[in-house]
């Protein structure tokens, strides 16, 4: 099973609609997982068909910010079982080898004290899975804050 995880930073240009497709044609994607998304849901059924993918399910933005947007092929069985403005929460069975699993797919605040509350929230879903757990997406955290370029200063 092959997943695409992207914070697109918004999915409005035909130059990154066609970027996402090469790239889910050259992986061969049966899941693809789109970061802020910046726009509404009803655009996600003509990108849904362009990518090849089945089902969907879409988080809508804050405004100008966030949205995330899971798709996925016939072949892959997912189940949503939770969503928030910040993840998407499925139960994936691999076809291949039978393996049940949950995934979370994040977009985090940039702002610490939200950031810590979402953890916590993810912690408390992850702490009630008999399932092994993947969690993945945009963290907006760093190791350091000499990994900072650009945007304000953070004091981490």
């Amino acid at each position: 099973m092959r997943i695409i995880v992207w914070n697109c930073q918004g999915i409005g240009s035909v130059l990154t609609v066609s970027s996402l497709k090469e790239q889910v044609r050259l992986q061969t994607s049966d899941i693809v997982v789109l970061l802020e998304t910046k726009n509404w849901s009803q655009r996600y059924g003509y990108l849904k068909r362009q990518l090849g993918m089945q089902f969907m399910h879409a988080v809508e933005p804050r405004g100008l910010s966030g949205g995330l947007c899971l798709f996925w092929k016939e072949m892959s069985q997912v189940v949503l079982l939770k969503y928030a403005d910040f993840f998407i929460e499925v139960v994936i069975k691999d076809e291949e080898n039978g393996a049940k699993w949950r995934f979370f797919a994040v977009y985090a605040s940039t702002d610490e004290r939200v950031r810590r509350s979402q953890w916590q929230i993810l912690q408390d879903r992850m702490a009630q899975c008999q399932e092994a757990c993947l969690l993945m997406g945009d963290f907006n955290d760093i190791m350091d804050v000499s990994e900072k370029r650009g945007g304000l200063p953070r004091m981490e």
